[in-house]
């Protein structure tokens, strides 16, 4: 039946993308299960649940690489597989208010600004290795 389902989700005119054959492949699909410990704790019906999901969610949000990264299907799968984790009882309409997730390969540095209450600016640089918001992405649009 998950098979049927998953081949549902691919044939909905969105058309395929390379990290696809990784949700299609039975042997890939338990590499990237095998890579986060978190999901030993997932039942089989939540992990198909994730796996359609994640699928659907590579097929419709946009992969960029920064700064000379070559972005693997891989990768791709691996983020989408991530990304899905909070939203795996919600849907994807959690995240349909931004469509484009950009991955850098190393650290980076990124300029800060702050007034403070006496109307002082500071300036200062950062270095992350991620970079969220404090409303995020989520919520139904």
């Amino acid at each position: 039946m998950m098979k049927n389902t998953l081949l549902n989700l691919f044939h909905d005119g969105l058309g395929y993308h390379g990290s696809d054959q990784i949700f299609r492949s039975e042997q890939q699909w338990l590499r990237l299960l095998q890579e986060y410990p978190i999901l030993a704790g997932f039942s089989t019906a939540e992990l198909e649940q994730l796996r359609g999901l994640a699928a659907r969610f590579n097929q419709v949000k946009r992969f960029e690489a920064a700064d000379g990264l070559e972005l693997s299907g891989y990768m791709k799968a691996a983020v989408s597989l991530q990304a899905c984790l909070p939203i795996l009882n919600l849907g994807l309409k959690w995240y349909s208010n931004w469509k484009t997730i950009v991955i850098v390969p190393a650290g980076f540095s990124q300029k800060q600004r702050k007034v403070d209450k006496a109307g002082v600016v500071h300036e200062w640089k950062e270095v992350h290795i991620g970079e969220s918001w404090i409303k995020g992405p989520a919520g139904p649009a």
